[in-house]
């Protein structure tokens, strides 16, 4: 069994635990909006032969899988298995390369950089895109009233699993500040060590308790370093975790 069919696994046996409570808790909240929506699954799409492996956070997942039949847990008729084919189809279908939101927008200038200055071509150079936040909202923003009873003890640690199953060599964390709570619950609070010129704040390295990383960056989330930079153009805060990267 390699690494993607034990990942598999591992996605069953957690769905199969957490669906039912979801399941419940969804039931009880009468905001649509407010009920958790599919989790985020990962599937290989050219990334795991690749010579840099990047791992590649945003925060939560904003209404992933609410086009599929039912809010997750309300009815069990969408699959583990479909749940990561539309992972895959995601990328094959073209949307982070076509899609010109600021959060992908600055994924593909990221991406570009680093294949551009590391000399390498795309199947050098391959990213996987993950969430901080596993499962999110109907609606856009963090799934707060899901959190603690469901986020924190269930898929939390699925994170580190996903980690050490898929094995990058370098994380960005796109997630912001305000997000470093979930963070620290998901790596037992890990140093944050500020890079040159900026404040920790902006951009740090984040020391994970993970062997096969070899740094991880926390910066703001893309959205904000696209709209917010007249002081500094987020081309600079790229270009920084791509010179850090490539000296190791």
């Amino acid at each position: 069994m390699n690494n993607y069919e034990l990942l598999r696994e591992k996605y069953l046996a957690l769905d199969k635990e957490v669906r039912p409570l979801i399941r419940e808790k969804n039931q009880l909240q009468p905001d649509v909006n407010e009920k958790l929506t599919y989790p985020l699954f990962l599937k290989d799409w050219g990334y795991y032969e690749a010579e840099i492996r990047l791992m590649v956070f945003g925060q939560e997942t904003n209404g992933w899988g609410k086009k599929t039949d039912s809010v997750y847990g309300e009815r069990d008729n969408t699959t583990v298995d479909t749940l990561i084919e539309n992972y895959t189809k995601f990328f094959n279908d073209g949307i982070p390369v076509n899609y010109n939101s600021p959060l992908w927008t600055v994924f593909k200038r990221f991406t570009a950089t680093i294949r551009e200055k590391y000399h390498g071509s795309q199947e050098e150079v391959q990213y996987l895109w993950n969430n901080l936040v596993k499962a999110g909202k109907q609606d856009i923003g963090f799934p707060d009233k899901y959190y603690n009873d469901i986020i924190k003890p269930y898929f939390n640690g699925l994170v580190l699993i996903e980690i050490e199953l898929l094995e990058p060599d370098f994380i960005i964390f796109f997630t912001g500040p305000d997000y470093d709570f979930v963070l620290d619950d998901v790596f037992g609070k890990p140093e944050k060590c500020p890079v040159t010129g900026f404040t920790e704040k902006e951009l740090c390295e984040v020391k994970l308790p993970c062997k096969n990383v070899k740094k991880s960056f926390r910066t703001y989330h893309p959205n904000f370093l696209y709209r917010n930079n007249s002081n500094r153009p987020y081309k600079e805060f790229l270009d920084t975790m791509v010179e850090e990267i490539l000296k190791v």
